[in-house]
């Protein structure tokens, strides 16, 4: 995707500062709350070595202090760059401009023919990713 089709004169403002600071708030609450699930062993034991980290090895649960989430974040970069297999595609994030992702993945389908949710499959990620790349407004598949 190149940079001179991107909507960089205008502004996309969805939400003001003060209702992303509550969606902040409440993510905090989420992560030293209920936590996060992985499944991966070896981070699950690496987690546990860090300090402001609850980790639940039964559960494979982890839960993380707010205060450490605010460190993290504040020296967590702010901008960077994704480079295609080729490097002459990327695309820019935190630059000022308006960058438009597709999903990582879908956790859940709703099989139109059937009119049922159902796990995804491989086929179905496949059509995903076609998809994707077919819409001329998603900059990241």
């Amino acid at each position: 995707m190149t940079p001179s089709r991107r909507t960089s004169f205008w502004k996309l403002e969805l939400l003001d500062g003060d209702y992303i600071n509550r969606i902040h708030l409440c993510s905090l609450n989420i992560l030293e709350e209920i936590g996060v699930r992985i499944h991966n062993e070896e981070l699950l034991q690496r987690l546990s070595s860090t300090s402001g980290i609850a980790v639940d090895h039964q559960k494979r649960e982890v839960k993380f202090d707010p205060g450490k989430v605010e460190e993290a974040i504040k020296i967590a970069g702010k901008n960077f760059i994704y480079y295609g297999r080729d490097y002459t595609r990327k695309v820019k994030f935190g630059y000022g401009q308006n960058v438009f992702t597709s999903s990582a993945g879908q956790w859940a389908w709703i099989d139109w023919r059937r009119k049922k949710r159902r796990h995804p499959n491989q086929q179905d990620f496949f059509d995903a990713i076609k998809l994707a790349d077919a819409l001329e407004n998603i900059d990241v598949v």
